[in-house]
């Protein structure tokens, strides 16, 4: 009897809990609801000084998972991507942004760069669709938001050339200075030569997309940041005015800075020349009496102190200057090399090396020598 009751007692267990998991069973995921999207604005028309600012938001409402018995909770995140695209059905180039949140802020740099990465014509207006896309995980298919659209007009960014801004103590933007520094890859690295009106004479750079460079303040002269809110400083010149190479390299987030104390020409008289800064048109210049026309083949060369992070802007490191053409091209060089130039006729004559400008630094348009007036 003990045996028989027993195996009833075993049975009824079974039995409830198979009962049991069958009820667990109906339990489910359903899907996502779809957001409600919305923009701040349905135009925008960007440039370089709004590189910085805000000038557009999307916001939407919070998208819910839908279970099958609300009682129950569930561990499932949802992934949300903000898509842009130039065509109302997303059949062109897409853009997305990954985000966590339930708003999304795009500054004009980066609208700027949203516009190009799908196409969007500089210059002109372009209507850029923007919709939310939300999944429960992977091979989960997405679940769109409604659609908004926003008339664009980007900018085109030179990204060739980077304007030298004058700033102060404050890191204040003063207004340019007319120097520009060149890229000729257009990758971030930029050069040129300046002439330092004053010790310790400030500056920032800005490039053709509107990114705004600076010193670091969390770690000192010479390292780079272009996040305003990194401790973004002016970039300061060390206390020795002058004539100065400039090599400003983003990608590095560092900057260095080649003073040019003195040069010299050999090859237009007996000796060597000693050339004068003219801080004004940033040219170094020097008189001599030719004693006929023609052709000669002249080299320069100099000293000089370097500084950048290593020196940081105490001491710089005594350097040898010297130039060289390289084609057409006058370029700074580890060893002066043969410049050839042209004297227009005997008599008192005044040669040129200037340094202005560093898309035009050829032989012919930095270095001249002519009569004397």
């Amino acid at each position: 009897m003990k045996t028989i009751k027993s195996l009833f007692a075993v049975l009824f267990a079974l039995l409830a809990f198979s009962a049991c998991e069958k009820d667990g069973d109906k339990i489910y995921l359903q899907s996502l609801e779809s957001n409600n999207l919305m923009a701040t604005t349905d135009r925008v028309e960007l440039n370089a000084d709004l590189a910085q600012e805000i000038v557009v938001s999307l916001a939407w409402t919070d998208r819910t998972i839908q279970i099958s018995d609300p009682a129950v909770g569930t561990t499932v995140t949802v992934t949300n991507y903000v898509e842009a695209s130039l065509s109302e059905d997303f059949s062109t180039t897409v853009s997305k942004t990954a985000t966590t949140s339930l708003s999304i802020a795009f500054t004009g740099l980066e609208l700027n760069s949203l516009a190009s990465e799908i196409g969007a014509v500089t210059g002109r207006n372009n209507k850029i669709y923007f919709r939310l896309a939300g999944t429960t995980g992977t091979n989960i298919p997405l679940v769109y938001s409604n659609v908004v659209s926003i008339d664009v007009t980007p900018y085109k960014m030179d990204m060739n050339t980077g304007t030298v801004i004058l700033s102060n103590d404050q890191t204040e933007n003063l207004g340019e200075t007319g120097v520009t520094f060149y890229s000729p890859d257009a990758d971030g690295i930029y050069s040129g030569f300046i002439s330092i009106p004053e010790a310790w004479y400030h500056i920032l750079l800005k490039e053709g997309d509107g990114s705004i460079w600076g010193t670091s303040g969390s770690e000192g002269a010479f390292h780079l940041t272009d996040d305003p809110n990194n401790s973004l400083q002016n970039m300061w010149f060390p206390g020795t005015a002058g004539c100065y190479y400039v090599i400003v390299n983003t990608q590095a987030a560092e900057w260095s800075a080649l003073h040019i104390s003195s040069l010299l020409v050999s090859g237009l008289t007996d000796e060597s020349i000693s050339l004068t800064l003219d801080q004004t048109n940033n040219q170094w210049l020097a008189t001599f009496n030719a004693e006929t026309a023609g052709s000669r083949t002249i080299t320069i060369n100099g000293k000089g102190e370097q500084y950048n992070a290593e020196t940081g802007d105490g001491s710089g490191t005594a350097v040898d200057i010297a130039f060289a053409a390289n084609g057409e091209q006058v370029s700074l060089a580890q060893t002066a090399g043969d410049i050839t130039v042209d004297i227009p006729q005997a008599g008192e004559c005044t040669v040129r090396l200037n340094l202005y400008n560093p898309t035009n630094c050829v032989v012919r348009g930095c270095l001249k020598i002519e009569l004397q007036k």
